[in-house]
């Protein structure tokens, strides 16, 4: 042998090793994406939209709400957060609206907008459908209302 390490043997008859020295691993099971969320309800704790924050009691203390209406504030702010703009979340969370806005024809804005808030809220299982958009301009500014329905319990409207 040459330079090379005296106790590794580079010739051809050296892959017919005896395979029982060999450790056989065994392959990871393959999880389906969807059996890694569940669809029940969670409590969290309370939003205040109007404040940006969470609601206190008397004491300062964080108020729990239930997991239909936390569920509720997960798909307004989902919508509100912009895709890919937080690395802290994954890249299907959050809605594209500053792209949705560029656009110059209000009906590719409503489009648009339908398309990507539909998108971001259905990435959450517990949501069944998201319709009966409407909108409402006001010059350049539009106010975006539509229906989310949950795939348990009541429709609800969240206005953006």
């Amino acid at each position: 042998m040459d330079e090379y390490d005296d106790d590794i043997d580079y010739s051809e008859d050296a892959d017919e090793e005896d395979d029982s020295e060999l450790a056989i691993e065994e392959s990871p099971d393959i999880v389906d994406e969807a059996d890694e969320y569940d669809d029940e309800f969670h409590p969290s704790v309370a939003w205040d939209f109007k404040e940006g924050d969470f609601r206190l009691d008397g004491n300062g203390n964080m108020i729990q709400c239930t997991g239909e209406e936390a569920y509720k504030v997960w798909c307004v702010k989902t919508v509100l957060t912009e895709r890919e703009a937080c690395r802290a979340y994954d890249t299907d969370i959050g809605a594209e609206l500053d792209e949705a806005l560029d656009w110059d024809d209000h009906g590719v804005v409503e489009s648009e907008l339908r398309r990507t808030i539909t998108e971001a809220i259905m990435v959450n299982p517990r949501t069944d459908t998201v319709s009966g958009f409407s909108f409402k301009w006001d010059g350049d500014n539009v106010t975006v209302t539509c229906i989310v329905t949950p795939i348990s319990g009541d429709e609800f409207t969240i206005t953006i």
